[in-house]
């Protein structure tokens, strides 16, 4: 097998709320009281029910596994109901991070220089942002970060942010 035919990926599963378990907690307690809230204020198990899959899509990706790739396709990131992929032509930096790498997709916006509005509500330079769009994958990478980075630079080396 040449160098050039050497195509490595790597495939890993997370559970968020298993690496924190303070927090799973506390948001299911929050969503249990909220739901006990919202079936004594209306006395409806059609609107409890639909509160509840309310927020069971809001925080499922929690809860659930994500399966999280790096490959020669690009890298993706599959959870319960949020499906990402990104191209390696799509990718325009990756940051290394605590927990992680945070890959920026090219067409995210995300400029205060290039933003418009009135200079009174400042949020970032005094200004408001016109269009403000993060659009990227986070790669919960955890321990496996060291086995992880090498891999993205082999696929995309000028891509590797800094810390």
């Amino acid at each position: 097998m040449t160098e050039a035919a050497f195509q490595p990926k790597l495939e890993w599963q997370v559970v968020l709320a298993r690496r924190q378990p303070k927090k799973a907690l506390i948001a299911l307690a929050v969503v249990m009281s909220l739901l006990v809230l919202i079936e004594g204020l209306w006395g409806s198990s059609l609107w409890t029910g639909i509160a509840a899959m309310l927020f069971f899509c809001a925080i499922g990706d929690f809860f659930f596994p994500l399966r999280l790739s790096v490959g020669p396709e690009g890298v993706s990131s599959l959870g319960f109901f949020k499906r990402q992929r990104l191209r390696w032509e799509q990718v325009a930096e990756c940051v290394p991070v605590e927990d992680g790498f945070w890959i920026q997709a090219r067409n995210a916006v995300c400029h205060p220089e290039r933003s418009e509005g009135p200079p009174a509500a400042s949020m970032a330079g005094g200004r408001f942002f016109a269009s403000l769009r993060m659009t990227g994958i986070f790669l919960w990478a955890g321990e496996r970060q060291a086995e992880i980075a090498p891999l993205l630079s082999h696929y995309r080396p000028e891509i590797m942010g800094k810390e």
